[in-house]
C-alpha cells in the first residue's frame, strides 16, 4: 500500500514549478548504502559540506541511519528470519527516502564501479525520472552501468569536479545529457557541456 503522504506529494507535483537559479536548490544524495562497505557515508560526507557551502540545501540519507543501524543489528543477531520485521523497517526507509526524492529539485547519484546491485538507488532514480526531477550521475564505469539507470540520467560525469556547476547548469536552461569528462563513443549524437 502506498503511503498517503507520498500520494499527496505525487498529486502536488502536477503543479510543481521549477526553481529559478537564484533560489536554493535541494539536492538529494543518492547511491548505494546497504551493500557499500561504509554504508555510503564516505562520498556523501565529503560532498555534502561542499554543496552546502555553495548554497545548496542537501538531503543526505546517510544521516538518517537509525533504521539502517537497526537492520544491521537484526542481521548481526540472526533475526533476519523475521521477514515481517525486516519488511516493516525497509518500508519506513523507502517511504522516507522517496518522500525526500519528491521534495528535491535534483538527485546527485554516485554509482561506483564496485556497485553490484542497489535496488534503492535504482528506485530513487526511476521516481526522479517519472516526475522529471533531474539526475546528475557520477560514475567511474559507464560500461557496466545498468541501461535502465542510463535512461534515468540527465547529466553523467566521471568525477565530482565542479559538480555544483553541473547542477546549476540544469536550472539555467541546460539540457545536456553528457559532460565532456565522459567518453562514450557509441552515443556521439548526445550534446555535451563545456
Amino acid at each position: 500500500m502506498i503511503n498517503r503522504t507520498i500520494l499527496k506529494k505525487i498529486n502536488n507535483l502536477k503543479n510543481k514549478t521549477f526553481k529559478k537559479p537564484t533560489e536554493q536548490i535541494k539536492v538529494y544524495l543518492a547511491g548505494p548504502m546497504e551493500k557499500a562497505r561504509d554504508y555510503g557515508t564516505g562520498w556523501r560526507n565529503e560532498i555534502e559540506p561542499i554543496l552546502t557551502a555553495k548554497g545548496f540545501d542537501v538531503f543526505n540519507p546517510a544521516n538518517e541511519v537509525k533504521l539502517f543501524k537497526e537492520i544491521q543489528r537484526l542481521k548481526k543477531n540472526q533475526e533476519v528470519a523475521d521477514l515481517s520485521k525486516m519488511k516493516e523497517h525497509f518500508e519506513e526507509i523507502i517511504f522516507t527516502d522517496l518522500n525526500e526524492v519528491l521534495e528535491s529539485d535534483v538527485l546527485l547519484c554516485h554509482w561506483p564501479s564496485i556497485t553490484q546491485m542497489s535496488a534503492g538507488t535504482a528506485g530513487e532514480m526511476t521516481v526522479a525520472k517519472l516526475f522529471t526531477i533531474p539526475v546528475v550521475l557520477v560514475t567511474d564505469d559507464i560500461e557496466t552501468l545498468p541501461k535502465w539507470l542510463l535512461g534515468c540520467t540527465t547529466i553523467i560525469k566521471d568525477n565530482f569536479n565542479n559538480i555544483e556547476d553541473s547542477i546549476r547548469y540544469l536550472f539555467n536552461g541546460g539540457k545536456a545529457l553528457w559532460q565532456k569528462e565522459i567518453k562514450f563513443d557509441q552515443r556521439k549524437d548526445m550534446t555535451t557541456v563545456n
